[in-house]
């Protein structure tokens, strides 16, 4: 099987895989751990919730940065071998199964900034889709675990693209905004509600959050 990916974005993908901020693989005694990061390949625990970027990294337009994965779900499990897993971890059958699937908001979102795209095939070639963080915490990841976990990760896979809109959705992900536009002074970022189901209560705010968003994405991306 041949990974629909650029390589040097796999590499880095599987250099993720193995972390040297998860515990398993870091140095010893190194202060540069994320010890509340859960590895466990067999239950699922496994830098994870990635995808996208299926053509070339210059077709790449729009990166966009979630919170981070939730709890496996039911049967989920992986080798531990970072190729094998990261087959499973971009494949279609992955991405478009169920609870996997890709949320209907984000759905929504990318038909709104790709509206001449329609179809999540096409639209994953223009799209990266990514984690402020990538591996599930036990409780709510620490400031330092997210920055760490930025560095070493998120702003590496941003590298590879040519001058990408970021699109930073929900309050998580917009805690690293300051070290983002550090790393990438000239980056254009875009903040968003979470795609995450909204309480019924904040339904219209997000939606009219995602609108007001894939309006700026398009105006930007159109301005490249």
């Amino acid at each position: 099987m041949t990974f629909q990916q650029d390589q040097r974005l796999i590499e880095r993908l599987l250099d993720m895989q193995r972390c040297r901020h998860l515990e398993e693989f870091a140095t010893v005694g190194s202060d540069q751990v994320c010890r509340s990061a859960i590895y466990r390949p067999c239950d699922g625990y496994v830098p994870r919730a990635f995808g996208g970027a299926k053509r070339t990294l210059e077709d790449v337009k729009l990166v966009i940065v979630s919170n981070g994965p939730a709890w496996p779900i039911q049967d989920e499990s992986y080798s531990g071998n970072p190729e094998e897993d990261l087959r499973s971890l971009l494949g279609d059958r992955y991405i478009n199964s169920e609870p996997h699937s890709i949320h209907v908001n984000l759905k929504l979102f990318l038909d709104l900034v790709f509206p001449c795209e329609r179809g999540l095939e096409n639209q994953l070639k223009r799209v990266w889709m990514t984690n402020s963080v990538h591996c599930t915490f036990e409780g709510e990841a620490k400031m330092s675990d997210r920055k760490r976990c930025a560095n070493a990760n998120l702003f590496r896979q941003i590298e590879l693209f040519s001058n990408p809109v970021v699109v930073l959705a929900g309050s998580k992900p917009q805690l690293i905004l300051s070290d983002l536009l550090s790393a990438f002074p000239y980056i254009r970022v875009v903040k968003c509600h979470s795609f995450s189901k909204p309480f019924p209560k904040g339904k219209a705010f997000a939606e009219s959050s995602w609108c007001e968003a894939a309006d700026r994405v398009k105006a930007l991306i159109a301005q490249h």
